[in-house]
């Protein structure tokens, strides 16, 4: 059982980037971001000079998103990346005969609308954070 939840952590620690974002796994702590090679270094440097203040650094990306106050210091620096979060939550579906039924689909929320769904909310919702995307004109555009 311990091996299939490491492997599915490992499932979500990755860093990715394309042409337009830098894509970051929600089951990374911001200590193994930093040690990541493959982690630009304007992103370290954030998190080093405005990001550390507030949390600390064993803090997943999930745990600190699921649980951040709309109004905190790290919420409006996230907003000023235009951060997106892709997310898997539970819906309910109708089946083929009417019936009910529960499915996950992925959604992916603006900073700001995922700040303001309350945490009762995300727990009922069945809310899992799967990323973090980064847009590189953003990050270009934000001082350090």
């Amino acid at each position: 059982m311990g091996n299939q939840n490491e492997q599915e952590n490992k499932d979500y620690k990755y860093v990715m980037q394309d042409a337009g974002s830098i894509y970051l796994g929600g089951k990374f702590s911001y200590e193994e971001i930093l040690d990541n090679a493959d982690v630009s270094f304007k992103i370290k440097a954030i998190i080093e000079h405005y990001l550390t203040k507030e949390i600390a650094m064993e803090t997943t990306l999930e745990s600190h998103f699921y649980y951040m106050e709309p109004k905190s210091f790290s919420a409006r620096t996230y907003e000023q990346l235009r951060v997106k979060i892709k997310v898997c939550e539970k819906k309910k579906k109708k089946g083929f005969l009417g019936k009910e039924k529960t499915v996950y689909e992925e959604t992916i929320y603006k900073m700001q609308e995922f700040c303001a769904i309350p945490v009762e909310e995300k727990k009922e919702r069945g809310i899992m954070i799967q990323e973090i995307t980064i847009p590189k004109m953003a990050l270009l555009m934000f001082p350090v």
